[in-house]
């Protein structure tokens, strides 16, 4: 069982939030979060020593740019012993729009290895 929780829990946890993570932890979860530009820098090695198991990234921006963050996080968590993912929230109104977001996607992560997810 995963558990994906976004960065606003832990900038704004309630005791209610906090009782449900640690619920889910105690039966088998696993902490992760979602970072992107917007969260700014990450302290990696805070992260970890709050017991985040993975992290998973804004790869690309709606144009297809690389998120400015992308390459310092990637690296950063790798080094920090998390396992990693990416996403690319799409905004493809056709298979052919769809196909060509993928297709960007793969050409700009030039071969990292993590878990792709296309919302």
């Amino acid at each position: 069982m995963f558990i994906y929780l976004f960065t606003f829990i832990f900038s704004f946890g309630t005791e209610i939030q906090n009782s449900f993570v640690e619920e889910a932890i105690k039966n088998g979860g696993q902490l992760g979060i979602d970072v992107s530009v917007y969260d700014g820098k990450i302290k990696w090695k805070e992260v970890k020593a709050d017991g985040v198991n993975f992290a998973i990234f804004r790869t690309t921006t709606k144009g297809g740019a690389m998120d400015k963050t992308f390459e310092y996080n990637y690296k950063e968590a790798l080094k920090h012993k998390l396992s990693v993912g990416g996403y690319h929230f799409s905004y493809s109104l056709s298979k052919k729009e769809a196909i060509a977001d993928a297709e960007n996607l793969i050409k700009k992560l030039k071969g990292k290895k993590l878990s792709i997810y296309i919302d």
